[in-house]
């Protein structure tokens, strides 16, 4: 693909895919939602890097209060509750999910987890679209008023005590977008040499977005897409696809797409140039899932590819079905693609060769207003045709170890059990390839020689 350079009319060819990050439409559950946030991407976490975990728990006492200051009294007791991780607060909330499907006259309960968690899901992002912009705004009236320069919170106090009073908003915004959980796969983008983001974020959650990531100066640049429906993975996918089709792409330049609420330590050029090696030996476009080895006896907790998937090149698998969430003893666990001891599974980052952009939105209209998921329906049919492979990162061990003695690391945080096992690792035993990179300029050029980060 080639863009025009105003002043010379010379002709460059984008050499750096364009990133679709979808971070509006999960991560709703009430056990989620403590006592830091209305949704956990925005939510300032407390990461064990530095400084952060003071700025993070005093940001989420900031949040917990105003919204004790906000909420209707009708909607208090959802708040009463939320005074720590953990998953006791939806109790009450599931207990009344689970007795109104009874009242229901359901005579199948086979799936009433999933139902339960429907219900105590809609719940959720009733009070989140309710809530949502008065906390920014509430929020943002403590900032101007001088709330947060006391002693009550000296983290923040020392970050923003010395900022003019003119540039003190966007600075406590600044503090937010570096201590969310949002920052460690931007911060990873932006060592990757990622210059541009798409994120896909809920339409209720404009004001959120706009407020951490509308005075981000640094790369990458970071693009709202908000979704006036949510429509899960699948319409998130047909909107960032929809934002790629503004960028004069060719039919086979590739663009990556990816969860929000994941953290990588691995390379993902290595994984774009294999994509786009097997694209040009085939006529229609692929699609290439980066794929991560985990030991087997945890493979029932993710998606992971079939034994019948066939090795085409040196760690480039071509997928014949996913295999989502088998259980030991059944049939499906016994189907797996199993080296090593260790199963392959979806890492929720997929790289697509732009020219499927059609393909996607025929699909997209197909489901109308409906939720419809990438995996399910997208990846299925790709496999389906010939048109799926798996890029193993477990290949990029050995190089990454050479980066002061990092390691390969991926980690699923879209849960809030996840989370808490992942703070004690992150940072703590994984070091965080970002870190490692941009505080040294020989390491940086080294990996952009070695062709691992552009």
């Amino acid at each position: 693909m080639y863009v025009e350079r105003y002043l010379t009319g010379e002709l460059m060819k984008r050499s750096i895919p364009p990133v679709g990050m979808f971070i509006g439409g999960w991560g709703m559950r009430l056990s989620t939602i403590t006592k830091a946030a209305l949704t956990k991407i925005f939510l300032p976490m407390p990461i064990q890097l530095g400084d952060r975990a003071k700025i993070a728990e005093e940001l989420q006492r900031a949040v917990f209060e105003t919204l004790m200051e906000i909420t209707h009294e009708e909607d208090v007791k959802i708040l009463e509750g939320i005074s720590c991780f953990g998953i006791l607060e939806a109790i009450p909330f599931t207990c009344k999910a689970v007795i109104k499907i009874i009242e229901e006259g359901e005579d199948n309960y086979e799936n009433i987890e999933r139902k339960v968690e429907v219900l105590v899901k809609r719940k959720i992002e009733s009070f989140q679209m309710r809530y949502s912009r008065d906390l920014v705004r509430g929020l943002e009236h403590k900032v101007v008023e001088g709330d947060f320069l006391t002693a009550s919170y000296p983290a923040l106090k020392e970050a923003l005590s010395r900022i003019p009073d003119t540039e003190r908003l966007s600075a406590f915004w600044g503090v937010w977008r570096e201590t969310s959980l949002l920052a460690e796969p931007l911060s990873m983008l932006r060592a990757s040499g990622i210059d541009e983001v798409h994120a896909v974020v809920a339409d209720d959650l404009a004001g959120w977005f706009n407020a951490i990531c509308g005075g981000n100066t640094e790369k990458p640049s970071i693009v709202g897409i908000f979704e006036k429906k949510r429509r899960d993975t699948g319409g998130a996918l047909a909107n960032a696809f929809n934002a790629f089709g503004k960028l004069n792409l060719d039919q086979d330049d590739p663009v990556i797409l990816m969860s929000g609420d994941i953290w990588f330590n691995f390379f993902l050029r290595p994984a774009v140039e294999r994509h786009m090696r097997i694209q040009e030996k085939v006529d229609k476009p692929i699609c290439t899932v980066i794929l991560y080895p985990i030991l087997e006896k945890e493979a029932y907790r993710f998606g992971v590819i079939d034994a019948d998937s066939r090795e085409v090149d040196g760690g480039l698998y071509q997928i014949k079905r996913f295999i989502e969430k088998p259980q030991p003893r059944t049939p499906e666990w016994d189907e797996k693609l199993v080296i090593g001891g260790r199963a392959l599974i979806n890492t929720g980052i997929t790289i697509y060769s732009y020219g499927i952009h059609d393909e996607i939105e025929a699909i997209d209209s197909s489901y109308g207003d409906e939720k419809w998921r990438e995996a399910d329906v997208v990846l299925t049919k790709l496999a389906g045709e010939g048109r799926l492979y798996g890029y193993d990162v477990g290949l990029q061990q050995d190089k990454i170890s050479k980066f002061d003695g990092a390691s390969l690391y991926w980690a699923d945080i879209g849960t809030i059990d996840a989370y808490i096992k992942e703070i004690t690792n992150w940072g703590v035993n994984i070091m965080p390839l970002y870190q490692i990179i941009e505080k040294n300029v020989k390491i940086r050029d080294y990996a952009r020689k070695m062709g691992l980060i552009w």
